[in-house]
């Protein structure tokens, strides 16, 4: 079974000069019902015969289990397709039911702790067929934790490959893959990581992509989104986010902590970074030395635009690519702008290098040394 989103819950990524677009609903296909039906994620409950529970949009007339949400929203699916999908219901359904236990047109009523929400996300995870469309970050975070917490093994799998094309530990794959753009969201701009399996966006993302990260145990991506972290006002780093269902989610104190030593030291490392590619010396090639200069003075400020458009913390975005406004520069000689990406490309692998130590931390795969091409 593999994610399959039909359409991208978000529109494609602003380039410097597009114009911005509004994020799109997606529909998906249900994975764990015999029924191909597609179902949006807009559908409403509607009242099932059972007084208090509400039935989802996935309520199959010839479904054996239903699945009660939280909410009270019920759905009634096939017990067969659970179990083999999920180790933890096929124990579960494996367990003799009593007598007495609740049910409604002979289907046993199983009671969960989760969100109709994030079932209704299960639900529609995946089909048979293979489709290599990106996936928000808020769509593939409460499948991953449902994958994990039920044992769903090729659907953590999935969500994993995916994040780890922007949660990455090898510098070679983040230059490849991954890359930091500004979209709009409800008429805001802001800032998001994405590659083309996944889009985070810094902003409601980052510090649940930390817990995530430690709920599975992939140590490897934690000093990406730890970094990412770095990004959010020291007021959303103390409070959490919160999530479109309500739930608060906060980093431990000890990431708390993290964070927040660690943006000291990234700004010191982007202030040097900046110095390096705008104000030290220029190519020996270079025969427009007066236009070179202003060209630089001139990638300094757009850098410093953006930042303050997008509300991140200005002085702590080091791992940014430069690389794009350095070649937009109509008067920087060739010369020059070769030498400014290799210095841009060396400033970068430092940060890179000292990441995981940058956040006291030990990552034996993390990749040191890399050259960016």
């Amino acid at each position: 079974m593999t994610l399959t989103p039909t359409e991208p819950d978000f529109n494609p990524p602003l380039s410097d000069d597009d114009e911005p677009h509004n994020p799109d609903c997606e529909t998906l296909v249900n994975p764990l019902a015999s029924s191909g039906t597609e179902t949006s994620a807009c559908d409403k409950a509607t009242p099932a015969q059972e007084p208090g529970i509400m039935q989802s949009s996935y309520w199959f007339e010839d479904g054996n289990v239903i699945l009660v949400a939280d909410d009270n929203i019920g759905f009634r699916v096939h017990r067969g397709i659970l179990a083999h999908h999920s180790s933890i219901f096929c124990d579960l359904f494996g367990v003799a039911q009593p007598e007495c236990g609740e049910a409604l047109d002979g289907c046993p009523i199983v009671p969960l702790s989760d969100s109709a929400d994030d079932l209704n996300q299960l639900m529609r995870a995946g089909s048979e067929h293979t489709h290599k469309q990106i996936l928000s970050f808020s769509t593939a975070a409460p499948l991953l934790e449902l994958a994990h917490k039920y044992n769903i093994e090729h659907l953590s799998a999935e969500v994993l490959a995916r994040m780890r094309t922007v949660f990455c530990h090898q510098l070679t794959t983040f230059a490849a893959s991954a890359e930091f753009v500004a979209i709009y969201d409800s008429g805001e701009k802001v800032m998001c990581l994405k590659s083309a399996a996944l889009m985070v966006t810094t902003k409601v993302d980052a510090i649940r992509a930390v817990n995530l990260i430690r709920l599975v145990g992939e140590l490897a991506m934690l000093p990406m989104a730890l970094y990412l972290c770095t990004l959010l006002p020291i007021t959303t780093l103390l409070s959490g986010t919160t999530l479109t269902n309500g739930r608060v989610v906060q980093l431990a104190q000890e990431d708390l902590i993290r964070c927040l030593e660690a943006r000291t030291t990234l700004a010191l490392r982007t202030h040097r970074h900046m110095e390096r590619v705008t104000f030290e010396g220029s190519s020996a090639e270079c025969t427009t030395t007066q236009d070179c200069n202003t060209a630089r003075q001139a990638i300094r400020l757009s850098i410093s635009q953006m930042r303050d458009a997008i509300g991140s913390h200005r002085q702590a975005h080091a791992l940014y690519n430069w690389e794009r406004r350095i070649r937009r520069q109509p008067r920087l000689c060739n010369a020059c702008v070769n030498y400014l990406i290799g210095v841009h490309h060396s400033s970068m692998r430092y940060v890179w290098d000292n990441l995981p130590a940058d956040f006291h931390l030990s990552i034996p795969q993390w990749q040191v040394g890399a050259v960016v091409a």
